[in-house]
């Protein structure tokens, strides 16, 4: 175990000769290159797990010597390729974990030109555009594969058909607008499918989701279009054992923000419009036809009395000076998904009756909606503003009424004083996905603000912003996750009384503060996944008279006494649930901290210490511990020994008189009285 320290540099003789070493963690370190499969140097011969996780590798290449290893992790290095035969040497391995890292491509032959039988595949926060299907063909035996948060935009035709033991596949978070119909062909096992927070409006009518099939799907968080189309989707879903997630309808207007399945199916679609999709969906197998293409300038040609417009998924280029002047009593305007890269500053002028504008999915680089003299969006409540391509947004004034502002995957690199001050209703702020590394204070001005939900997930903050989110006396959720925070420092989230859910999954964290969760009296669920916590402080963290849903796993726990504090309060949770698995010492190596009897991993002696100052550290009641049959034969030897000394006290006099006994006999015998013959020969002598 050499992980969290400093290391740089690693002999190509360093593990020479080492070949009963098992496993190798080598894990939040700086090892920029490392080459453990030099047989002529490295014997590695019985390793069967490394973990690189957190390191600077741009390269690893092993074509021999590791044919032991099973399970090989390197997250979070700066890998961009996996070129041929780089892994021919690692033949048995299973679990292959390469989360953020630069990956834009595998080659086919990454393990060699014949098929290999690894089973866990994680390629997720990296920068693929394309699935790697070449590269997953040769992968017979795979089971799981992970591609979330990269920048993929289709799921190809066939895309797994050699994978017939796949079944979990998350593709969430990328920018997938389309599916082919036979997409799936060949999954006969498949489980899940996560096709979540992507560019998708709609699923091929045929081919996609047959009939037979039924599996768990995720399709929230796309733009969905509840027309005729969808009636596949809604008759699957209908018929679902599995289906748990919300799908929302962006469009048409009608049923904008509706569940599709709370839906009937006159409520999406007309009934002549219904025998045709019908048909269409018995005898067509060619995907929906797109969109017309419509300009912007056809809106000069809709009666002046419209409430709403949808012009998504066309070829729309700019919004010119008073585009809308002729209707002016919009409520919803629907721009996504157009290549919209100029937004004019009168573009919005008089639409004082505006409640939605959704341009997101378009490549706006700048744009000013709080000018009070040119717009007068004074009833807007709803804005999307994601995946474009702005680096600065600043609303002092007028957009009063807004409650949901989503400016997702842009280039915002900070919020500085006062640019969100107009914004006074704002309920919900969802920025991930940006460059941000800090928020000013006084963003939303210098008093306190109403906000509820705030996620600055995916950016690079290296601190939690504490200042700023004391300013938010009302927030209620809190989403960091995917940054780069280092610690969770004391009085945090004091001023957040009503704050009930953290996620600082993935993070950097190494260090709580003991009160660093002061305050949170209404606390339900924290998440500290994915970080380099290796304990938790003995006290003034986890209180007693406290609980709550909390996700500790991935971090690298140390198993010693320490963990008791938090061993019994996992115990009493009813809320716990993630595997929390010990890194350290090597006697528990792997195992469960929640499945190991309390002298699995703490010494009699240590215990007793490590109680003691729990106890002498803490105001609260201490907890009540699982001690075995060791820590009561110890706790009677302190018994008995205190009953001793009372016994001793009691008795002293009793004590001191046979001390004494002696003494007297001994006087007695040095001076012998007068009359005995021993008396009077010594009187006589002079």
């Amino acid at each position: 175990m050499l992980y969290r320290n400093n290391i740089s540099s690693v002999h190509k003789e360093a593990f020479m000769e080492l070949r009963h070493l098992e496993v190798l963690n080598l894990a939040w370190n700086n090892i920029t290159e490392i080459n453990l499969c030099d047989e002529k140097t490295h014997h590695l011969t019985s390793l069967t797990l490394l973990n690189l996780k957190r390191n600077s590798m741009e390269y690893f290449h092993c074509s021999n010597n590791l044919s032991m290893l099973t399970s090989y992790d390197a997250e979070d290095n700066e890998l961009s390729y996996l070129d041929e035969y780089s892994l021919h040497g690692l033949s048995q391995l299973k679990t292959l974990w390469l989360p953020g890292n630069h990956l834009s491509d595998v080659h086919e032959f990454t393990f060699g030109n014949t098929t290999h039988g690894l089973q866990h595949l994680t390629l997720s926060r990296n920068r693929f555009s394309d699935i790697p299907t070449q590269f997953i063909k040769m992968l017979t035996f795979l089971e799981m594969l992970n591609l979330q948060f990269n920048s993929i935009t289709a799921l190809p035709a066939r895309a797994f058909q050699a994978n017939e033991f796949l079944y979990h596949i998350n593709l969430e978070h990328n920018l997938i607008h389309v599916t082919a119909p036979n997409s799936l062909t060949g999954l006969t096992r498949l489980r899940y499918l996560n096709l979540g927070g992507n560019v998708l409006n709609g699923l091929p009518s045929s081919g996609f989701l047959e009939e037979e099939e039924d599996f768990g799907i995720v399709l929230t968080g796309n733009p969905w279009t509840c027309d005729c189309n969808a009636l596949p989707l809604y008759n699957w879903l209908s018929k679902s054992r599995f289906y748990e997630h919300d799908l929302i309808c962006q469009s048409p207007i009608s049923v904008y923000g509706e569940q599709l399945m709370k839906l009937s199916v006159t409520d999406f679609c007309d009934v002549a419009d219904m025998l045709t999709t019908q048909w269409q969906f018995y005898e067509s197998t060619t995907t929906p036809s797109p969109t017309v293409n419509y300009d912007i300038a056809v809106i000069m040609f809709l009666p002046n009395s419209r409430t709403s417009l949808d012009l998504s998924g066309n070829r729309i280029l700019e919004l010119p000076a008073k585009c809308f002047v002729n209707n002016i009593y919009l409520k919803v305007v629907m721009l996504y998904r157009n290549n919209i890269s100029s937004v004019h500053k009168e573009a919005f002028i008089e639409m004082r009756h505006l409640e939605v504008l959704n341009l997101a999915w378009n490549n706006i680089t700048e744009i000013n909606l709080c000018d009070e003299k040119t717009h007068h969006l004074t009833s807007l409540t709803l804005l999307n503003l994601k995946h474009n391509s702005m680096e600065y947004f600043h609303c002092s004034n007028n957009l009063s009424m807004l409650t949901s502002y989503d400016a997702e995957d842009n280039k915002l690199s900070y919020l500085d004083e006062y640019s969100l001050h107009g914004l006074s209703q704002l309920k919900t702020l969802w920025l991930p996905g940006n460059h941000l590394s800090d928020v000013h204070e006084f963003t939303f001005g210098n008093t306190t603000h109403g906000l509820q939900h705030l996620t600055l997930s995916r950016n690079r903050f290296s601190d939690i912003p504490t200042q700023f989110i004391k300013m938010l006396t009302f927030l209620e959720n809190l989403n960091l996750q995917f940054n780069s925070i280092t610690a969770l420092p004391a009085q945090a989230f004091q001023a957040n009384e009503f704050l009930y859910q953290i996620n600082l999954e993935h993070n950097l964290i190494h260090v709580t503060a003991p009160n660093s969760l002061t305050g949170l009296t209404r606390l339900r669920y924290l998440n500290l996944r994915g970080n380099v916590l290796n304990g938790l402080p003995s006290s003034g963290f986890l209180e007693e008279g406290e609980d709550f849903g909390i996700n500790l796993s991935g971090n690298p726990w140390t198993c010693d006494c320490n963990a008791l504090p938090l061993y019994n309060w996992l115990s009493k949770s009813r809320f716990y649930e993630h595997d929390l698995i010990c890194q350290s010492p090597i006697s528990v190596y792997g195992e469960q901290l929640m499945k190991l009897s309390v002298t699995d991993f703490c010494d009699v002696a240590d215990m007793l210490t490590t109680q003691w100052q729990f106890y002498e550290s803490t105001t609260t009641p201490s907890p009540t511990v699982n001690y075995d049959i060791a820590v009561i034969s110890a706790a009677i030897w302190i018994f008995g020994g205190l009953f001793l000394l009372v016994f001793l006290l009691t008795n002293i006099r009793m004590l001191r008189r046979c001390i004494n006994c002696p003494r007297e006999q001994d006087n007695r015998l040095a001076a012998p009285e007068p009359d005995t013959p021993l008396g009077q020969m010594r009187a006589q002598i002079p």
